[in-house]
């Protein structure tokens, strides 16, 4: 009613070419001065109805609410059929007054709020199909909704695709049996068509059909597939992992190369004045003892050799090194092989007459402990599945470096620029990629470090006799594809600087200085002391909210 208190003026020519303006605009059309003179008489009366309604406080939800309240009742269970196309809106969106609170209580009584991170955002077209169907259909009845498709696989959509309305309150037996995926550019966000029917009989199967554009489709067949708690309708066969159902353009993180076994590849390196290597055993008590305190085969430990050539030595990351947003110094260690142009080179038996007599005399020790020549060594052990070749840096500057194994990601990312990246390489206890900006190194190892990541992979991780499962890939399939124009992952890049520069503030002295220290102690004890430190920081809320929206 505010507008009422505003004097009538007579702005209808100009509040028209207004109007048509802004629809030219944003519908990207062009239309002609003959078209306009045309659409001015239709578009100048809705503008004054749109006025009138407007002073009259009709022009809004509420009026048709107040005034239609007592139709619903005079027609319910009367229908043989719905076809609907209801409003999609997350429930965090509404604002809070009695229509919101009258919908919490219609999706908690059919049992299909979402848990957790996705709780706020409960979709307004779910409840709209739940408590329709219950409503206006009788039994045996059929019908069909436009839906988001975010229903196949979305968090906020579980208890819905796990049918919690049937055992709910109100008890609604419903069941669906066919989806459509249609063209995606029908609606502004991809949609689906659910159809089903008002029965408690489960259907043989859930047809489906897959749109490429108007009138072209195939068929195909659903399956509501799970894993650990999540679950995903897909047209890919039952087999098909949930977490592989919603990866669509997952992160192609890469594995790294097999740098075993580690006591004959990392010794205790002294560098001379030649640039060349004086090869030593590490020592139990000395700095390097990480590398190869827990292997399994004591191959080549007691090397000792003069004048190795630096023609074979590397910087190695491997997991140890790696800290949430920092890693340590990388490792020396000695690959037998060279890196030219990108490209490497194994060495032949040609080449180590070519060698000095120290370099050819270390390769002579680790391929009798090995049991396999050098070329073999490099290219089926080491490079086993083309890990260790398809490791080219050189296109671009931020490589995000991530946690292989244990229960909870970790991950830092390095300005490239800083290293000599013809002599990089990963380990295979670590995961990596290319980053096309440090934007987007910044948003991947944010949410990699995050609460929220934890909790999302959780659900796909089912518990074993020995715990959860190792993550391996689950954490790159789940986080959505880098968009810098996205307000959200925006909002996540900020916050993860913020926290970045108060945690490396922290870093620089005292015990979490040591707790960087690759040497100090067991690798899953630094680490929960590290996030649980983290969790403790001025900037670690606005983080984890950024990063739940997301993700939730």
């Amino acid at each position: 009613m505010a507008r009422a208190r505003v004097p009538e003026t007579a702005n209808g020519a100009v509040a028209t070419e207004t109007l048509i303006k802004a629809t030219e605009r944003e519908c990207g059309l062009e239309i002609g001065a003959e078209k306009k003179t045309e659409l001015s008489e239709t578009a100048a009366q809705m503008v004054l109805q749109l006025e009138s309604l407007q002073r009259q406080g009709r022009n809004g939800i509420w009026h048709f609410i107040i005034s239609n309240s007592y139709r619903p009742g005079l027609t319910e269970k009367q229908f043989d059929c719905i076809v609907s196309n209801p409003p999609w809106m997350a429930m965090s969106k509404l604002a809070d007054n009695p229509y919101k609170t009258a919908l919490k209580e219609i999706a908690n009584r059919y049992a299909i709020q979402p848990q957790g991170a996705a709780h706020p955002h409960m979709e307004l077209a779910t409840i709209f199909l739940v408590s329709s169907v219950d409503r206006y259909l009788k039994e045996g009845a059929h019908w069909s909704y436009i839906m988001p498709a975010s229903l196949l696989s979305g968090l906020n959509h579980e208890p819905f695709r796990k049918g919690k309305y049937v055992s709910s309150d109100a008890e609604l037996e419903t069941r669906v049996n066919a989806i459509w995926e249609l063209p995606t550019d029908t609606f502004k966000n991809k949609a689906v068509v659910l159809s089903g029917e008002k029965s408690a009989v489960e259907p043989e199967v859930i047809g489906g059909r897959t749109y490429g554009s108007v009138g072209e489709y195939e068929e195909c067949t659903y399956t509501l597939n799970h894993q650990g708690k999540r679950s995903a309708w897909t047209n890919k066969g039952g087999d098909i992992e949930v977490a592989d159902v919603i990866a669509g353009e997952s992160l192609r993180f890469a594995q790294g190369c097999d740098l075993f076994p580690r006591t004959a590849l990392f010794h205790q390196y002294i560098r001379r004045a030649n640039g060349n290597w004086d090869v030593r055993p590490i020592e139990r008590t000395g700095d390097f003892w990480y590398l190869v305190g827990e292997s399994k085969k004591n191959l080549c430990n007691d090397l000792v050799a003069e004048d190795f050539d630096n023609d074979f030595m590397y910087d190695a990351f491997i997991s140890k090194h790696l800290s949430p947003f920092i890693m340590a110094d990388p490792a020396k260690g000695l690959i037998p092989g060279r890196k030219v142009q990108g490209v490497w080179r194994p060495l032949l038996p040609e080449d180590l007459a070519l060698l000095n007599a120290s370099t050819a005399y270390v390769f002579q020790q680790i391929a009798e402990a090995v049991g396999q020549d050098l070329v073999q060594f490099l290219s089926e052990t080491i490079n086993i599945y083309g890990k260790l070749y398809k490791q080219n840096f050189s296109a671009k500057d931020f490589l995000v470096l991530s946690s292989a194994s244990g229960s909870n990601p970790c991950a830092a990312y390095i300005n490239l620029r800083e290293f000599d990246r013809s002599r990089l390489v990963i380990d295979q206890t670590l995961y990596w990629y290319l980053a096309e900006t440090e934007d987007e190194a910044i948003y991947i190892s944010g949410l990699l470090n995050s609460t929220a990541l934890w909790e999302a992979i959780s659900d796909f991780q089912p518990e074993g006799g020995f715990g959860r499962r190792h993550i391996h890939t689950l954490p790159y399939k789940i986080i959505p594809a880098f968009d810098p124009e996205d307000d959200a992952q925006k909002a996540i890049i900020e916050a993860t600087k913020a926290l970045m520069k108060e945690w490396k503030v922290l870093c620089g002295s005292g015990q979490y200085i040591e707790l960087l220290n690759p040497n100090s102690g067991s690798l899953p004890g630094r680490r929960r002391r590290q996030q649980g430190k983290l969790r403790e920081l001025g900037a670690y809320e606005r983080y984890a909210k950024a990063c739940s929206e997301v993700l939730g």
